[in-house]
């Protein structure tokens, strides 16, 4: 396996895992009260598009050839970047509701 393999298994286990996260947030969100939800479900949509945006980037990376990823991987390991401090806040916004 190149680097450029591994690196693409590792955002896509970044990406498992806040799917994981994700899906978690929903069924927590949905025991609480509607403020509450209401609350989750616009820092959800925030995520989504962060989501978005990381998806397109390891498609980027995925496609490109030979040393070009290298040029992607900044770009790509800030938009993961958003998307872990996203989930995370979305998790304490939640955890002190």
């Amino acid at each position: 396996m190149n680097r450029q393999e591994a690196y693409q298994q590792k955002l896509q286990a970044n990406m498992d895992e806040w799917q994981a996260k994700i899906d978690q947030l929903k069924a927590k969100a949905k025991q609480e009260k509607s403020d509450v939800r209401i609350q989750m479900d616009k820092e959800l949509e925030k995520i989504r598009a962060k989501q978005d945006e990381a998806r397109e980037r390891l498609r980027a990376v995925s496609q490109a050839s030979g040393d070009s990823w290298e040029e992607l991987k900044k770009g790509t390991d800030r938009a993961f970047d958003e998307v872990s401090e996203s989930v995370k806040s979305a998790y304490n916004k939640l955890k002190n509701a």
